[in-house]
């Protein structure tokens, strides 16, 4: 009996900590250092990166989605390296489907399961054609 007992607790146990492991947001992953949150209507080329994004994602999953100001020497391969080493020691894992590179704007993303979820977290990278400043959008997609 005591048995019985122990093994329903331990089986409680790792399915809370199965649903809590699940229910991690992006705040996890650290923002590129010196990057600035910028609000809805700041900056022109950041509009239309959040809205491609909501228009993208919104049929499919709901999205948590950040967009930054980088600073001026920021390149896309130092903002990515930034990620990589962020989720370098956690579950999330590169998804190779989510990359793509056109003229100046850069994206990629990594996964993660759980019990009957699936996340994905996708950065995106342009320099903005007016004023040359790095513009970054982070987006956590469940």
């Amino acid at each position: 009996m005591h048995r019985t007992i122990l093994a329903l607790l331990l089986l409680l146990l790792f399915s809370t900590a199965c649903a809590a492991r699940d229910s991690r947001t992006l705040d996890q992953i650290p923002a590129y250092p010196d990057a600035v949150v910028l609000e809805e209507a700041e900056n022109a080329m950041a509009d239309i990166m959040a809205s491609t994004l909501r228009d993208f994602t919104s049929e499919v999953a709901e999205s948590e989605i950040t967009l930054y100001a980088l600073p001026n020497d920021a390149t896309w391969d130092a903002v990515s390296a930034h990620y990589d080493e962020a989720t370098a020691q956690s579950d999330w894992v590169p998804n190779d489907a989510l990359t793509m590179s056109y003229d100046d704007y850069r994206a990629r993303g990594w996964r993660r399961t759980g019990v009957g979820d699936e996340q994905l977290f996708v950065i995106s990278y342009v320099n903005d054609p007016v004023t040359g400043q790095p513009l970054l959008s982070t987006a956590y997609l469940k």
